[in-house]
């Protein structure tokens, strides 16, 4: 088993949503935009300090297998790939 390491201020996760009524036209890539920036915000963290990425899906979605290098490039981190 592989563990990740990384400092605990840059992790986060969204709240669970059921994809359902009024969630269902809302993008997860949006989503975690949005709440990547306020994470970071909340953080007092720029976006110039993420060195890598990692976006995880529940229910597929258009542009997901890009996830994370469209995330970092929309937070304002661009050249980030996902791992």
């Amino acid at each position: 088993m592989r563990f990740l390491d990384g400092p605990a201020g840059f992790a986060w996760s969204s709240p669970f949503a059921r994809w359902q009524g009024s969630a269902r036209r809302c993008s997860g890539l949006e989503l975690a935009t949005v709440l990547t920036r306020r994470a970071l915000a909340d953080r007092g963290l720029s976006a110039s300090q993420v060195d890598r990425a990692r976006a995880r899906w529940t229910v597929p979605q258009p542009d997901q297998f890009f996830g994370a290098p469209l995330l970092a490039g929309r937070i304002g981190a661009p050249g980030i790939s996902g791992r």
